[in-house]
């Protein structure tokens, strides 16, 4: 019939529709994920402020496990005035960066190791004013051990 599409071109056209509906769902999605889980990683800091002993060290490792999501939440903790929490969030960053190393270098998971370090190197800028002289130490530390992986890899991926 004349003005119709032919039944083969309206697949084509509903399921690249039904695609970038899906498609953009899944950014949508993501970025619901993402927000999800900095609440998550502020309310842990929150509750790690709140508490002592294991319970402190518990919010800590949830932190911990949140991975990038939890740098920022740590690296504030980490120049908390309280000692017990700046050094327990000082010891899990020191432990994320650890095991970040080891899956670049092992596993050449370069390019991820760069999107880690942006993000760590960016919590530290944003509390550097925070951090009291043995805070700012190891901030040092471990800003270097950033350059000392920036200089390793390859430079579009450093």
């Amino acid at each position: 019939t004349p003005g119709k599409r032919p039944l083969i071109s309206r697949w084509v056209v509903g399921s690249a529709a039904v695609g970038w509906m899906t498609a953009a769902a899944c950014g949508v999605w993501y970025e619901i994920g993402d927000r999800q889980r900095s609440h998550v990683a502020d309310a842990l800091a929150d509750r790690a402020l709140a508490s002592h002993g294991a319970s402190l060290r518990a919010s800590i490792a949830e932190l911990e496990q949140l991975g990038v999501a939890g740098v920022e939440p740590l690296i504030g903790l980490a120049a908390s005035q309280r000692p017990d929490v700046a050094s327990a969030a000082r010891q899990s960053v020191g432990r994320m960066l650890a095991s970040w190393e080891v899956v670049a270098t092992e596993r050449g998971e370069v390019t991820m190791f760069a999107a880690q370090a942006s993000v760590l190197a960016a919590a530290l800028d944003a509390h550097g004013d925070q951090f009291g002289a043995e805070e700012q130490r190891w901030a040092n530390q471990l800003a270097g051990r950033l350059v000392t992986h920036s200089d390793q890899f390859p430079t579009a991926e450093s």
